[in-house]
């Protein structure tokens, strides 16, 4: 059984209109919400930071994440027990 529902924001309007529907399948599912969005670098952070927490709702674990290869990061986490990372190095904000 899966306890995490993951939402990845890239910025574009179709992610942001997916948050509204994976909080209410998560909550029907008993799952938490995870909203995450990753930076590509450093210059793209702030604007990333602002873009996730406008975005997430009622989200109670929203995470910021700084990594050149988005999707490999998207993939581990999906692949870690409670969609939480270990082992990988990002700055987490």
């Amino acid at each position: 059984m899966y306890t995490n529902c993951i939402v990845p924001l890239d910025g574009s309007d179709f992610a942001r209109a997916a948050v509204p529907i994976a909080a209410a399948y998560a909550k029907t599912m008993g799952m938490q919400l995870q909203v995450i969005g990753i930076a590509r670098n450093d210059g793209e952070l702030a604007w990333m930071y602002d873009h996730v927490h406008a975005s997430a709702g009622d989200a109670s674990d929203v995470d910021v994440l700084v990594d050149p290869d988005p999707v490999e990061t998207l993939l581990q986490l999906a692949a870690e027990p409670g969609g939480k990372k270990s082992k990988r190095k990002e700055k987490k904000y």
